[in-house]
């Protein structure tokens, strides 16, 4: 039997026809203007409006943040559901992103006619669609490792190895001419002193190998460095080596399963580099080339940008030269 959702007195409401995205609703959000947020899920999108609810809650303690179960094969329980909300609203603002077609209709023929704003987001953009005109909303700011929950995604952030001026010079001309094995000498005689404790490849490999790894970590150390310099100062997250792991969501508890809790994880990798500016995600593999990058041979940094996929957040491999 469809429920209605439980509410309190009527408030400045955000309703939101959810989506797979959870970013919209991020944006829509402005606790200045709205003291209760209405998550209506289906069941594909459950997951997204329980980890919204999660955080908002934790973020902003006096929001009224319910979850309202609605089916794509009944629009007409959804607009008994959103005249309720109206019915139970202080001015409502209903976003429009999310949902299959039939739905959003459904979600604007049952507040047509009343005094609700219809949003919809693009980027950073909130429009009211129907007076056509932009809509100001303060910046709702979460940390890297709440937007990768938002996802489904735990992030495990890793120290980068600290910066060494004589080591970058040299990481820099390793970049520019990897096959040079004077250069490459000189960066492993060089981090050997300043690391001795981190090796970074076994014994007995190969040359070949051998060159293989030192080029390796010379572009990674350059392009942590280079970014961290250039971007640092613009808010961007710089996030070097992170180990990344999508959850297994438990329906009965309505929570994610963490990567060291039962049934563990689904993924787990360790790109290059993340990058994280704003509500957007930079999943980074430093290679000599694109080709190299996005090759199914290799294995690791293909399923990183499979997993920049899965974000559905821009995932590109990128060569150390082009972070310069």
């Amino acid at each position: 039997m469809h429920q209605l959702p439980q509410l309190d007195r009527r408030k400045p409401t955000l309703t939101v026809l959810l989506g797979e995205q959870p970013v919209p609703t991020l944006v829509d959000f402005d606790p200045a203007l709205f003291s209760r947020v209405v998550l209506l899920a289906s069941g594909t999108t459950e997951p997204v409006a329980y980890r919204l609810r999660r955080l908002l809650q934790n973020k902003v303690p006096d929001l009224e943040v319910a979850v309202a179960g609605v089916d794509h094969l009944h629009p007409q329980e959804l607009m008994e559901t959103v005249r309720h909300i109206i019915d139970h609203s202080d001015g409502m603002t209903r976003q429009l992103n999310g949902g299959t077609k039939l739905m959003a209709l459904a979600a604007y023929q049952a507040a047509a006619d009343q005094d609700v704003t219809m949003s919809y987001v693009v980027g950073k953009q909130v429009t009211d669609i129907q007076r056509r005109m932009s809509l100001e909303r303060q910046w709702f700011p979460v940390d890297p490792e709440e937007l990768f929950a938002l996802h489904g995604v735990q992030l495990t952030g890793q120290r980068p190895d600290p910066y060494k001026e004589d080591l970058f010079q040299v990481a820099q001309r390793v970049t520019a001419d990897w096959k040079n094995e004077d250069l490459l000498d000189e960066f492993l005689k060089l981090w050997r002193k300043r690391y001795k404790f981190k090796p970074f490849f076994e014994q007995g490999i190969s040359k070949r190998q051998r060159n293989n790894r030192i080029a390796g970590k010379a572009r990674e150390y350059n392009a942590y460095w280079q970014a961290n310099r250039a971007l640092k100062q613009r808010g961007v997250h710089v996030i070097n080596e992170p180990a990344i792991s999508i959850c297994e969501w438990d329906g009965q508890q309505k929570k994610d399963i963490s990567a060291t809790g039962k049934g563990g994880s689904s993924l787990k990798k360790t790109p290059d580099l993340v990058l994280v500016n704003g509500y957007d995600i930079y999943v980074i593999e430093v290679k000599p080339n694109l080709s190299d990058a996005f090759s199914e041979k290799n294995s690791e940094q293909h399923d990183t940008y499979l997993f920049g996929e899965f974000l559905g957040r821009f995932s590109k491999a990128l060569s150390s030269p082009a972070i310069c």
